[in-house]
């Protein structure tokens, strides 16, 4: 290779970690003519996914040395959720050719795909709409259904990224058409999008503290994007950037995690999660429980205009003080300080068995969503419906549950012989079914000896 040759290697091997940063160039990050016939993309979300998962695990596995809150239970349960929010694409569902593709067909201007001005226009478009979207999800109560999911963890680190729900894109579209029907073409629009979606993984990180006032001042960084998910009254709908932090700034949204805004030091240290956390592992109850409590209320409450005021207000909002449509900052509770964490005591094999389940159903669902044009609707739903009934069974052994043994009780006496009966772990195991059903049947014994064990659930203090 000559020295032309190396820089094109390196440049094409480092182009994924690069436009986590928009350390790229229009050349290499617009999807070519073929591709955008079809309005496909550069997914740069899709192609770092084995990058994300090895730092969440060299972070956890690190964690005992660098002091930094990192626990498997739920790095789990972050992981499970980021792989919950692709089931809709699983089975072909997807907010992009259901909306932003009909709006780009109907554009009112006509952009020049290749221009250089194109681009830019499609980076500052998927910022800008990332920040409404955003802030969309936040201040009405129906979508924050969708992204409380994403607040939900009680912990800050790499994995916290990955939490995300499976119904947030049906809301956050609306403030991504926009751009569509100015003109600017979905492989270009998604792309960017992509890549401001890589931004945000990296700042998700209590290890960097401060970026230097520049920086600070233009970009979201780890500190700002902590105060974003903070509990805390001076945090709550706060810092909603995507890349740049001068959308905050410039809309009334920005807030400094060291000081106050008359330039005081701050002394309150950031909590993290939500202002009544869900104090749950179980992926599905993350994903669906504050949906069917906000459609429980809308249903109970009496009078059209106010059930829509139940959905379309701020969570927080309060009919007998309706001037405040995101809810009263001053009734936001203050932090206690003698709260404890949700971190469920369970036996350490308990822990790495819950983890290997929890871990191969993510691996099994990535593997059919990574070759889904190659499997047919019954195999997905199969897939799909093992995927969620293993994470909950790894959130309830985590939490100590008498339910999660009940799940692998289930697993071993019906799931797993009638899967290798059905021919659906290959041949080997349909010729060999006496053997290995004894086997996982002789598996859930022993889970059905812990089920009728007297169990007590502690929280263990951190």
């Amino acid at each position: 290779m000559n020295s032309t040759d190396n820089f094109q290697f390196f440049r094409e091997k480092t182009r994924t970690v690069r436009a986590w940063f928009y350390l790229v160039t229009p050349d290499e990050t617009t999807p070519d003519d073929s591709m955008a016939s079809e309005y496909g993309i550069y997914d740069f979300v899709e192609m770092s996914v084995p990058i994300f998962l090895a730092l969440v695990f060299l972070e956890l596995f690190l964690s005992p040395f660098t002091g930094k809150r990192v626990r498997v239970n739920d790095v789990l349960t972050s992981v499970t959720a980021a792989s919950y929010f692709r089931i809709p694409e699983l089975f072909g569902i997807s907010a992009i050719s259901m909306f932003y593709w009909p709006a780009y067909e109907h554009r009112i201007f006509s952009i020049p795909y290749w221009s250089t001005w194109h681009w830019i226009a499609g980076a500052f478009a998927a910022d800008f709409g990332y920040y409404w979207a955003h802030r969309l999800v936040h201040e009405f109560n129906i979508a924050w259904t969708s992204h409380q999911v994403h607040h939900s963890s009680e912990d800050y680190n790499l994995s916290t990224a990955l939490r995300q729900s499976i119904l947030q894109q049906f809301f956050t579209f609306l403030c991504f058409i926009p751009a569509g029907f100015l003109g600017v073409h979905p492989s270009m629009f998604y792309t960017h999008l992509s890549m401001n979606l890589t931004w945000q993984f990296w700042i998700h990180t209590e290890t960097i503290r401060y970026m230097g006032a520049p920086f600070e001042f233009i970009f979201n960084t780890p500190s700002h994007h902590r105060v974003h998910h903070g509990r805390n009254p001076f945090c709550i709908d706060k810092n909603y950037a995507g890349v740049l932090i001068i959308w905050d700034r410039m809309f009334g949204t920005f807030e400094s995690e060291f000081y106050h805004a008359d330039g005081s030091p701050r002394t309150e240290e950031v909590k993290y999660g939500l202002v009544r956390n869900i104090r749950t592992f179980d992926p599905t109850t993350v994903q669906f429980a504050y949906l069917k409590y906000v459609l429980t209320k809308a249903k109970e409450t009496p009078g059209f205009l106010a059930k829509l005021k139940v959905l379309l207000m701020g969570p927080g909002y309060n009919p007998k003080q309706p001037q405040f449509r995101l809810g009263n900052p001053d009734h936001l509770p203050k932090i206690n300080p003698k709260y404890e964490i949700f971190n469920p005591e369970a036996s350490w094999w308990m822990k790495v068995y819950a983890f290997i389940v929890g871990t191969h159903s993510n691996i099994l669902f990535e593997f059919v969503f990574k070759l889904k044009s190659s499997f047919g609707l019954y195999e997905k739903l199969i897939v799909a419906s093992y995927f969620i009934y293993s994470g909950s069974a790894a959130a309830a052994l985590f939490s100590n549950q008498k339910f999660g043994y009940f799940c692998e009780i289930i697993r071993f006496f019906v799931i797993f012989p009638f899967l290798m009966k059905n021919n659906s772990f290959g041949p080997y195991f349909v010729e060999n079914f006496n053997l290995y059903a004894s086997l996982s049947l002789s598996i859930g014994i022993l889970f059905s000896i812990k089920y009728f064990q007297p169990q007590g659930q502690k929280l263990k203090k951190l």
